[in-house]
């Protein structure tokens, strides 16, 4: 321009927003300074650049900087040694083991003192799902729900199943596969997810994996596949009527449970994977889910993130579109009125599956958990038959000592 400044268009087709903006050039020691915040994250991805973008150029106070990791195994190992960063992306994190650690900030008096948030605002259930030891570590604008589904028979009136009650159920129908197309990896994360704690007493620093209870677990996560194998409704029908399958992993998007009653009947029930006590356990994927590090200098300006991340609008062409379930109340009855006209959802599966959320906890990669890492090294060689079960729990218990003595854990 004449005057010596620059004019720029700006077209952001995430957030549906166009602006035109100048820049004046300014010396650096002339700048208006400000606190300048880290996200880490893997993968970020062009949404989350775009948040930054977005959140930068209407803030005058901070600046974001979106720093990608290559890996969660990465971020982790980030995370535990303490690197300067303000926010961590939860996703596919141990969200758990970290905030019982201390690595994240309560955000609980941040949601009870905001002015655009309060508690009353987000579903039932989400916060608490969040809260571990008593700290909120953070909150997914979006979730959805991974569970295990099954006739309520199966429960003998109980809320779930318990882990001692399913390997007692395997000796007692060998020819039954308990669930359909899941792989030992995969069953044997999802059973220490839940149950992890029965093999280790964080109070003391030891470990149990070479109990009776591991072995006879171990046992029974052998009967899967080490690969996924062609499964579908039609395969899912057939084993549970000729009785070689009695339950199926079942991820509830939207219109999802009508589906699963049409291969199990009418009578069917959210069963949860099993946990130690029988609570029934379920699984949250959150997205958008950002917790603030504890080692931030810049928690204030942190907490503006995160409050306008929960807060932004989907472009129209995103509003409509009912794939996640939103964790603003507002947010998943606008969707859920859309839904329901278009008959893709009804409103009893939606509270069914928000009725979930009180026992759910969100889900991890074994990337991101230390001894999940050792368990899935181990345990290929008794499953292949290279070793006994004995051999193999034996050296797990060892490497998972060593882990947790050194770790101080």
């Amino acid at each position: 321009m004449e005057d010596g400044r620059l004019c720029a268009t700006v077209e952001d087709w995430i957030n549906d927003d166009r602006a035109i903006v100048t820049l004046q050039r300014t010396r650096a020691e002339e700048a208006p300074r400000r606190e300048e915040l880290v996200l880490a994250t893997v993968n970020g991805g062009s949404d989350l650049a775009a948040m930054a973008v977005k959140f930068n150029r209407g803030n005058g106070r901070c600046h974001l900087t979106v720093k990608n990791y290559e890996s969660l195994t990465d971020l982790y190992n980030s995370i535990l040694v303490k690197d300067p960063v303000d926010l961590i992306d939860l996703s596919g994190l141990n969200v758990r083991e970290l905030a019982k650690r201390g690595f994240f900030e309560d955000l609980t008096p941040y949601v009870a003192q905001s002015e655009l948030l309060s508690p009353s605002d987000f579903v039932d259930g989400i916060l608490d799902a969040y809260t571990f030891g008593g700290t909120l570590a953070g909150i997914p604008s979006e979730i959805s729900i991974r569970t295990v589904v099954g006739n309520p028979a199966e429960l003998q009136n109980k809320e779930g199943l318990s882990l001692e009650e399913l390997l007692a159920a395997e000796s007692r129908y060998p020819q039954t596969k308990t669930f359909d197309g899941v792989t030992n990896e995969e069953m044997m994360q999802y059973l220490m997810m839940f149950n992890e704690d029965t093999f280790i007493d964080r109070d003391t620093g030891t470990c149990h994996f070479d109990s009776e209870e591991f072995k006879a677990l171990l046992e029974y996560v052998d009967q899967f596949p080490d690969k996924p194998a062609n499964s579908g409704e039609e395969a899912l029908k057939t084993g549970l009527s000729n009785g070689e399958i009695r339950f199926a992993v079942a991820d509830l998007y939207p219109g999802a449970l009508r589906d699963y009653q049409k291969i199990f009947g009418e009578n069917i029930a959210c069963i949860g994977f099993p946990t130690a006590d029988g609570s029934g356990g379920h699984l949250v994927f959150g997205s958008g889910a950002y917790a603030i590090a504890a080692v931030s200098e810049n928690k204030e300006s942190a907490w503006s993130f995160l409050e306008e991340s929960l807060l932004q609008e989907k472009s129209d062409l995103y509003a409509s579109i009912f794939i996640n379930y939103p964790t603003l109340k507002k947010e998943l009855d606008k969707k859920a009125d859309i839904a329901i006209e278009r008959n893709e959802v009804t409103p009893e599966e939606i509270r069914a599956v928000m009725e979930l959320l009180p026992d759910a906890t969100p889900f991890f990669s074994g990337e991101s958990d230390e001894i999940l890492q050792i368990i899935n090294e181990e345990a290929p060689a008794y499953y292949r038959g290279q070793k006994g079960a004995d051999d193999v729990v034996s050296v797990i218990q060892n490497r998972a000592q060593l882990y947790m003595d050194e770790s101080g854990r």
